[in-house]
């Protein structure tokens, strides 16, 4: 029987996908796990760790064959061995960092310029608004004294 030589550790993406479980193959808990999860992302997250480390595209995690989202070949020092999943967590979490600050950039990026066009146009609006209500309740407050010295009026006019 041939035996693996084993000199580098294999990481699927389906590790850190949110909408795996457990038994599926997911590898790490649910709050550091992310929704949308690829290759690429994973080889950024190497790439940053400073790993020598081999991408397999066409390959796919055993549990879920109809899937080929590929695989990342680790290379491990015989010297400095790190555990597997210590090395699965920190990817994990550069992951999860990339993932939120492209959204919190976006997001605050939108959020300032929608806050800057509909604060100044809400403020006019409500200043607007502020006005009209005043001079339509001075309108209906004139028009009652109106109203009523007309009836008073009328009645005194009835009465001669």
């Amino acid at each position: 029987m041939l035996r693996r030589k084993k000199n580098n550790y294999i990481i699927y993406p389906e590790y850190f996908d949110k909408d795996i479980s457990r038994k599926q193959g997911r590898r790490i808990p649910l709050d550091i796990a992310t929704d949308d999860i690829s290759l690429k992302k994973v080889e950024y997250a190497c790439k940053s760790l400073k790993y020598d480390f081999t991408l397999q595209k066409d390959k796919s995690y055993p549990n879920r064959w109809f899937e080929n989202k590929g695989r990342v070949l680790i290379k491990i020092d015989k010297n400095n061995k790190i555990p597997k999943q210590s090395i699965i967590r920190e990817i994990a979490g550069i992951t999860r960092k990339l993932i939120s600050s492209k959204k919190t950039k976006k997001v605050d990026k939108a959020v300032k310029s929608d806050y800057n066009k509909k604060s100044t146009h809400s403020r006019k609006k409500a200043s607007y608004k502020t006005q009209k209500s005043k001079k339509t309740a001075k309108a209906v407050k004139s028009d009652t004294k109106k109203k009523t010295n007309k009836k008073s009026r009328k009645k005194k006019s009835d009465k001669k």
